[in-house]
Order: C-alpha cells, then structure tokens, then sequence
C-alpha cells in the first residue's frame, strides 16, 4: 500500500482549500444583502408628514443595540433642519440617560436649558441643540451614530458618557453585547451574518420581558443581570479599556474633522449612597467616609466615599478612574473638559456630591442640569465658538417646564426606588399619593398608560375650563417646546386664547412657534395682535412674512393694508386691498376701504 501522507500538493490547492470556508461565508453575506435580510435602520427620519423640511433621531434606532426589550429607549426627539440654513450654529450632544435628562426628560436636560440660554443669547445666529442621549447605552452606540452626526454638518459636539460603559448594551459586563474585541465589534457590527448570529443565539436565549414597569426592575438591572465587578478584576479592566479605546475612537473622528468637541468629568451621588454591593471593605471605607465627615474633615471624607464608590461591585456609577481618562483624552487631543464632577462637589454641602445635587445614584436634579448647562454654557462663551455671543440672563420662570414634568420626574425617581437595587424586597409595588389631577396624569404617564403629551393636554384643558389661562399656556409652552413641528399644538391653543380675549398670552405660544420655524398661521396672528397694540414696524414685519408663505389669506392681506393705512402710504394699502378682494370679494369692510383708499389716492 502507497502512503501519500508525504504527497505536496500545490500551492493553489491550499489557496482553494482554506478560501472555502471565507468564500461561503461571503456567499451567504451576499445573499442576505440581495435577499434584503434585516434591513438597515436609517439614523434619521422625518418627524412628521406635515414637515418634511426637518429631521429627527429615528426612535427604531436602539433596536440594533437590543435584542430582548419590549419597550426600547429613545432620544428625546430634537428636531433640525433638514438642509442646514445659513447661520445656523448646529450643536450636537452625545451621551446616555443623563445626557437626556433622565428623570425630567424630554423637557428638562441640559441640552434645553443651554438651546434656550444660547437662543437667548445669540442675536446674530440661529442654534440648533441636538440631544441623541439614549437610556442604558455607552460608548458604542456613539461609536455607531457618530458618523450620521458628523454628516449633518455640527459645529460642535459636546459628550457627557460613561456612567453605563459596564452595563449599557454591548458593555463589558452587558447582557446586550458582542462579546468581542472593542476594534472587531465595531468591524464585525457592520455584517449581515452577524446580526443573522445574533438573531439565532436569541431564539435560544429570549429573556421573560415585563409586561408594565409595576412588575420588575428597571432597564439597567435587565441589562446586567445582577453581574457583579469586583475593583481591578479582568471584567473591570475590559470595561476600563473599553472606554479609553472607543473615547480615543470617538475623539480622533471629531478631531479629524476639524469639528470642537467639549467633553464633561461624570460627576455621581457618593455621600448619600452607599455601595450597592459593596465588596470587600466597601462599606468600612463608606462608613470611615462618614465618620470623617463627622469630625469636620471633609477632604479626607471626600477621598473615602470616591473609593467607597470605586468598590462598588455594581458598576451602575463609573469608577473615579473615567474621570481620569477624560482628563487625559482632552489633553491628548487637545479639547476642552468641563469638570462637572468638581463643580457638583464645591456646590454640594461639605464639598460632596449627595442628594441635594442628585436625585438617585447619578441622575442630577433639576437645578443640577442647570448646573451643567452654565458650564458648557461658559466654556462656548470663553471659546469665542459664537458669534456675538453675550452673557445675558435668562428668566428661569419663562423656561418650557411645568408642575407635571416635575412631578413626573418625582414618580419616575420614586418607581427606580422602589425597586432593585435600592430595594431589596422583590415584588414591591409603587404606589405614590394620587392627591389631585396633576399626581393622577404624572402617576399614568409614569405607568405607560398614557403618552406624555396627552396628560399635558388633558392638564391643560382642566386649566382652560377653570379660567386659568396662564396655566393654559405653560401646558401648551410645554407641548410647543417638545413638539414645535405639530403645527395643532399653536393653533389650537392661540385660538382658544384669543377667543376669550388673552391676546398676550397667545402671543406668547404664537412667537415661540414663530422662533422654530414662521409659518402663515403664526407670523400672520402676530401681525394681527401687534397692529391690535400699535406696533406698526412689528406688525409690518410679521404680516409680510405671512403673506410670503400664504398670499392667498384675505385676513392677512387685509390687516396688511391697515398697517399702510395708519402710515399713510395708501398706494400699498390699496395694492394689498386689492389683492384681498381679488381672493375673496365677500371679505367683510374689505370692497368698502378700498373705496376710501382710492379715493385718498385722488386727492
């Protein structure tokens, strides 16, 4: 018998031998992608039919970083202009819960205070502020919408992330997650058999999914599993490389482009929360914290309670070592860093971040964002990003923020409470006092039962009906700010005023839906009031606009001719009165003034 164990084949048979396998594999990626397997999700989409001239973070983004949710995370739905307008200063935000302004999101982050402090701000530009902060995700969904981002043409990008770089989906120690190399995750991310993998590992691996939030824990405790990460353990070490490298990544990109860039520190609760878990020696140091803190030496309390955080073997607050990548990643790429982390601490009692500056483990108050919102606020104003920019003082009271979102907010913390890992009983059910209509619509906002917009409404038509117009109006100021592009948020609510005579008030809803975007409705009814109150240029300005957008509306053509008429230039109230009857010979006083305008014209 031969033996033909030493046989040489060719070269080419080897080639072709180890190709097979690739070759198939490529085969069946170009299948899926003729077949049109798992079609791509486009990063943004039209807000609505009646405004095809802006765009939004599409919400079934989040579907390609989780796998097993019923109910997926969002942005808080900032529009922008489809085509970037001339003088248009465009900010974009990245980050996670946050950065949205977890609990009193959509209204209530940063973003909305420092859009409307800007606004205010800037008289020869119009600003754009963009918020993408998604609940529960990391560094890699940046890494993913960041490309997107950069296509839209930012002139600055502000980051606040890191909190949920352990936990958030594909994290280092994440039940949504590749499981792969930082560097092959973004690379192998991008193919169709991937996500074909992904898809056959779930139907073998499908968590139960809550059927209400009143019946399991919150998003993050989903995402983790109860995964705990002991300090300086090889999961904390991945999840430590992870933030540095995709930092690097997500730094480098921007920096490419010639595009500033401010990064924040992290700052979170550590003298008012104990570690959840708190591994070996966490609760000595966080009581030695204490004790320190007792004695008055609060430096030294300062040092314990950041290493008492450190300890903590549930990564839901980023270890003190983030803050010194961050530090590090701005030098390195030379960007600016805010140190939010230092500024919650020298605005905090004893010089330590607790509950006054924090609602939770990491979730600021309310005057927290607003906190963060001066800082980035004054970093753009010292940078000289702006043109024009001046240090003017806003009116906190005229900010889009009800008692609602408040207590929303208040319900929201309340739930997570209730819940693990700040509760330990399994089961807990959350039942807040329910004391009058406002608690009750927050209470089913909270719950799901109804949209967040419709508890506004609902609020605001109890307002209407009792007389209280100015409640009224902060409802709809609410709605208009959230949803600027739903053209029946300002009519309804202008019209209602103004029959019942709030002319101020209207004018009010009118001018903020004016300021996103002038449509013949809104310049058209602010022309109308103004010339009502003898603001003659005002009015000129706005009912001109109207009729560049509608010239077809007799009751702007009309009033448009009042305005001439009290200036005395009766050739272009007589051009307008003309053109109002030409529309509609029935208008009412229409035939008759131009009458008496013409006969003025003789004279």
């Amino acid at each position: 018998m031969k033996k033909t164990d030493g046989k040489k084949y060719p070269l080419y048979f080897y080639v072709i031998t180890y190709s097979i396998p690739f070759l198939i594999l490529l085969l069946i990626e170009i299948s899926l992608r003729i077949g049109g397997y798992s079609p791509e999700i486009p990063q943004w989409i039209n807000p609505s039919v009646e405004n095809t001239g802006k765009l939004v973070l599409n919400p079934e983004i989040t579907t390609r970083y989780f796998k097993n949710l019923q109910n997926y995370p969002h942005s808080i739905f900032d529009v922008f202009d489809k085509d970037k307008k001339p003088g248009t200063f465009r900010i974009f935000v990245l980050g996670e819960s946050s950065a949205a302004g977890f609990p009193y999101s959509p209204t209530g982050s940063f973003s909305r205070f420092l859009n409307y402090r800007l606004q205010g701000a800037a008289y020869q530009q119009k600003i754009e502020v963009i918020n993408l902060g998604i609940a529960a995700i990391n560094s890699y969904t940046i890494i993913d919408l960041l490309p997107g981002v950069l296509e839209q043409k930012p002139d600055l990008i502000l980051i606040y992330t890191g909190h949920n770089e352990f936990y958030g989906a594909m994290g280092a120690a994440s039940n949504e997650k590749g499981n792969i190399a930082t560097g092959l995750n973004r690379f192998f991310a991008n193919f169709k058999i991937y996500k074909l993998l992904q898809n056959f590992v779930s139907m073998f691996y499908s968590p139960e999914t809550p059927q209400s939030s009143q019946e399991t824990g919150g998003l993050m405790e989903r995402l983790s599993k109860g995964q705990l990460i002991p300090l300086d353990s090889e999961i904390y070490k991945s999840g430590v490389n992870q933030f540095e490298e995709n930092l690097k990544y997500i730094l480098s990109e921007i920096t490419k482009q010639n595009i500033p860039v401010i990064i924040s520190t992290l700052p979170a609760n550590i003298r008012d929360l104990e570690p959840f878990v708190p591994g070996e020696k966490g609760l000595e140091v966080f009581n030695s914290a204490q004790d320190k803190l007792a004695d008055g030496d609060s430096l030294a309390a300062l040092k314990l309670f950041i290493e008492a955080k450190d300890r903590d073997e549930l990564k839901f607050r980023a270890p003190s070592e983030f803050n010194e990548i961050i530090k590090r990643m701005g030098k390195s790429f030379n960007v600016s860093v805010i140190d939010i982390d230092s500024a919650f601490n020298s605005q905090s009692k004893y010089g330590i971040t607790g509950d006054e500056l924090m609602t939770d483990h990491l979730h600021p108050v309310l005057s927290g964002y607003q906190l963060i919102s001066d800082l980035f606020f004054e970093n753009i104003l010292k940078s000289n990003l702006i043109n024009g920019l001046v240090n003017k003082n806003i009116n906190p009271f005229d900010f889009p923020f009800s008692t609602l979102d408040s207590v929303i907010a208040d319900q929201r913390i309340g739930l997570i409470k209730s819940q693990w890992p700040f509760s330990k009983e399994q089961g807990t059910r959350f039942n807040p006092p329910l004391n009058n209509l406002v608690d009750s619509l927050a209470f089913q906002v909270v719950t799901g039962k109804i949209n967040w917009d419709k508890a506004h409404a609902q609020l605001a038509a109890r307002f209407f009906a009792e007389n209280n117009y100015p409640a009224y109006t902060k409802q709809y100021s609410v709605l208009i700010s959230q949803y600027p592009y739903i053209k029946g948020f300002t009519e309804i609510s202008s019209y209602e005023l103004m029959k019942v005579e709030e002319y101020d008030l209207a004018y009010s809803l009118l001018y903020q839906s004016m300021l996103f975007e002038p449509t013949a409705y809104n310049t058209k009814w602010l022309g109308i009031i103004d010339l009502s109150k003898s603001r003659i240029t005002v009015a000129e300005k706005h009912l001109i606009q109207s009729v560049s957008l509608n010239s077809r509306d007799p009751q702007t053509l009309y009033n448009l001719s009042g305005v001439y008429i009290t200036k005395g230039d009766f050739k272009s109230a007589e051009m307008y009165l003309s053109q109002c009857v030409s529309v509609d010979p029935q208008f009412p006083g229409a035939a008759s003034l131009l009458t008496q305008v013409r006969a003025q014209l003789k004279k």
